[in-house]
Formats: C-alpha cells, structure tokens, sequence
C-alpha cells in the first residue's frame, strides 16, 4: 500500500474513534458510571416550636421554678431511605438532647403509611393521642445526642422523636433550642426546635406597701393595709408573716401583723385578671395595722416617714423568706426637718473613739405646746437636749453618740441598740401628755 493511502487509513480510523466517544458521552450509549445530584433527605416534624399558637405568639408553658422536665418533639422519616439525625447546637447547658424511634409495627399502627404523610398538621393530628403514652416510647430505640458526631439513623417509614430536656434554674422567661442536622452535619438540612418556658417562684408578693401620709389621731382607730400573696404553681400554701424589727418583742411594736386570711373568690378572681392570662391557684391576704401605741403600751409609732419590713415564710419553700416594704408618713404634734427619706436620724459612719454630733430642726403647728427629752428611756451611748428658737415653734434637738459608748451598727438586736431612738414628752395646755418616738441609726467602727 502506498504512503498516501496508509496516511488516509490512519485520519479515517482517528475520525470513527472520535465519532464512537462523542456517542457513547453524549447520547447515552456509553456503560460508564453517571454523577448523580445528592438528595438532602430530612425528617417531617409535627412542630418545631412549642407552644405554637399564632393567636398568641408570647404564650410560654408555666412552671415552678428549679422544677424539670423535658418536652417531645415528634417527627417521621417520610423517605425511602434511613435519615439520619444529630445534634448540632443547643443554647443552654440546662438542656440535654435524645432522639428516638418507634419499632415498625408500632409506626404503622399509629400511621398505616407514614410515607405518604405531607404536612406537620397531618402528622401532629396522627400522633397527638400518643404523646403522653409512656407504654409505647418504652419500646422505642433511643440515641443520645451529646456532642455534634452523635446521630441516630432513622429507618424509613418510622416515627420518632427527639427530647428536649430542661431545668429551670431561676425565675423568669427560657427560651431551650436546640439545632439539628439532618442525614448529613456539615451540609444537610437544619430544624431548629423551640421551647418557650416561664419559670415562676413558689410563691410571690408586690414587694411593696404604700401607707400613704396619715395624721397621728389616725392611728387611734388604726391604719390597716394588706399585703397580697399568691402562687402560680401551688393550689394551697402555709405561710407565715412577722415584721422585721431591731427593738423589743411583738407586744411593743405599734405596727402589728394580723392573721393570714385565704381571699374570697371574688377577690381572688380580681387579682387573677390583672395577671395577663395567668392562672392564680391560690392567693391569701396579710393585715397589717399601724397603732397610736404598742400594745404593752410602752412605744409610741414614730413621727415622721417610716420604712418598715413584713417579712414572709411559705413551708413549702425552702428558700430565704420574701421582704415587702412597708412605708408612709405620720404627721404629729411636730414635724422632724431632716433630709434622710426614712425619718431615721442617721449619724452614718464614725470612728466609735470620737463619737459623732448631729443637729436636728424639730417644729410645731400646734400653738402651746411643749416639748422636753425623755432621759430615762435614752440608750446608754447617747446624749439628746433641746434648745428652743427664739419667737418660734422651733427647736434644735442636739444629739451625740458618745466616744467609745456604741460600737458596730445600730439598731440591731441587742439589748443595748435594739430601742435606738430619742424619746420625747409633748405637752399641750388642757391634754394628756403624749410620748414621741425619733429613730436613730449609725455604725460605730474603729478603735
């Protein structure tokens, strides 16, 4: 064969070769393995947040504080394939997350086909009379999901459901979420699961009691004010309630702290609707009365603003007991010029060595009336004497803690500072004489 034809052989054959690949890659007539596109499978869930009312976005599950429990967040795998499912990020260390799934003759007993299964509606009316059967999540294959590798692989056509469980560790609104992947971590499908919580106390109190300003007369018949408590989560409660108090027994305190009495229906309804939707399961009401006098007879109620403690005790709670302040102003036979908002005449913080000095305006509206220290109920470590202004109803009442006389803060519950007051004696022409009380407080320090 000539050099011509041989070159001629050589192109033809080149060209059949390139015919023979163009087919076989382009139009399907080639054995060679084809890239297919990777499904992302992912699970159907019933929800993914709870509660799930769209009337009331806010709406949280109500709960006792320090109280656990977990929530179930049910799914199924609506694939032809096993899905797997992980655990790729939580928000609190509270929470700790498990996944499950139900044997197969089980799945089909709740739903005859979960595969045919297309919405979260169809799938929560599907399981809603099982969610709380313990019986049956006994059966069911559990995985827990510690750490982002861990994952359950969830067989075809089964129903399951992943457990989020939780503890409240103080009072107030948690939001527990969790972050799951699907059948693969670092580029399947993500569902988000939401729990919105609300943690309440034991038992709860307004922190606050306004008495209002009130004239001494008043207290004759008696101021009477109630502190309200109430409970979220109990249907009854033991409570117990005294003031706070840095000076002798309950029998010389003009503020006195009645009977804890359960509110009536009605009263209790009232309280319930200024509570935004929650339930009140029980509530009680706490008299407490302001008096002219202590009931012995020996302490009259301070002059001027008055800040006071009721502290609280419920017996089914462990915790530290609640404080309400109590507060308000009695206007007498004279009126104390001092700047400190509780009408305690406040010496502050001294060098107990050198003791401390103050000067207080005391006035009076009430024409003829005389006023003169009381010493024979005057603390050991002070010192008190008046000096009446010139042409008015005025006086200066000079006090002193006396050097090396009181040492540490006063009052407090100790012999010699639990009464730390100046006593007065008011007399007005054709009265009985009266006793006025002023409170004192400090801290001594130092050598």
């Amino acid at each position: 064969m000539k050099q011509s034809q041989w070159t001629l052989a050589i192109v033809l054959f080149a060209g059949m070769v390139f015919v023979i690949v163009f087919a076989m890659n382009h139009l399907g007539g080639s054995s060679a393995p084809v890239h297919e596109t990777k499904q992302n499978l992912e699970l159907l869930f019933a929800t993914k947040e709870l509660p799930n009312d769209p009337q009331a976005p806010l709406k949280t599950i109500e709960l006792e504080e320090k109280s656990t429990g977990f929530q179930d967040y049910w799914f199924c795998n609506t694939n032809d394939k096993p899905v797997r499912i992980g655990l790729n990020s939580k928000n609190c260390k509270c929470t700790n997350v498990e996944a499950y799934y139900l044997p197969e003759d089980v799945s089909r007993r709740i739903v005859a086909d979960a595969r045919a299964l297309v919405s979260a509606d169809e799938l929560a009316q599907a399981v809603k009379p099982y969610q709380d059967d313990s019986e049956l999540k006994s059966q069911a294959t559990r995985k827990a999901l510690e750490t982002p590798s861990d994952y359950l692989s969830v067989p075809p056509g089964r129903l399951g459901w992943v457990r989020l469980n939780y503890k409240g560790e103080k009072p107030g609104p948690q939001l527990v979420s969790a972050a799951m992947w699907m059948e693969e971590r670092d580029t399947g499908a993500l569902a988000t699961l939401q729990l919105k919580l609300t943690f309440h106390e034991i038992f709860q109190v307004d922190p606050n009691l306004e008495f209002g300003t009130h004239n001494a007369e008043d207290l004759v018949a008696g101021v009477i004010r109630h502190v309200l408590c109430f409970s979220i989560t109990r249907p009854n409660l033991t409570l117990e309630a005294r003031a706070s108090r840095s000076r002798g027994s309950e029998a010389s305190d003009p503020l006195v702290v009645g009977k804890v009495e359960p509110l009536t229906e009605a009263e209790r309804q009232r309280l319930q609707d200024r509570m935004s939707g929650l339930t009140v399961k029980c509530a009680y009401k706490i008299p407490v009365t302001l008096t002219a006098v202590s009931r012995d007879g020996t302490t009259p109620f301070d002059l001027g603003p008055f800040h006071r403690r009721l502290l609280i005790w419920a017996k089914e709670d462990p915790g530290e007991p609640k404080s309400v302040l109590l507060q308000g102003r009695i206007l007498g036979l004279i009126d104390v010029l001092t700047e400190e908002e509780s009408g305690v005449l406040n010496f502050g913080s001294f060098a107990r060595s050198a003791g401390k000095r103050m000067k207080v305006t005391l006035t009076s509206d009430t024409p003829g009336v005389q006023l003169q220290v009381d010493n024979t109920r005057m603390p050991e470590f002070l010192k008190a004497s008046l000096s009446p202004v010139e042409g008015r109803r005025s006086w200066i009442l000079n006090l002193e803690v006396l050097p090396n006389r009181a040492s540490g803060i006063f009052p407090r519950p100790d012999p010699t500072y639990e009464d730390s007051a100046v006593y007065l004696k008011a007399t007005v022409p054709g009265q009985p004489p009266r006793s006025l009380r002023l409170g004192v407080s400090g801290t001594a320090s130092g050598g």
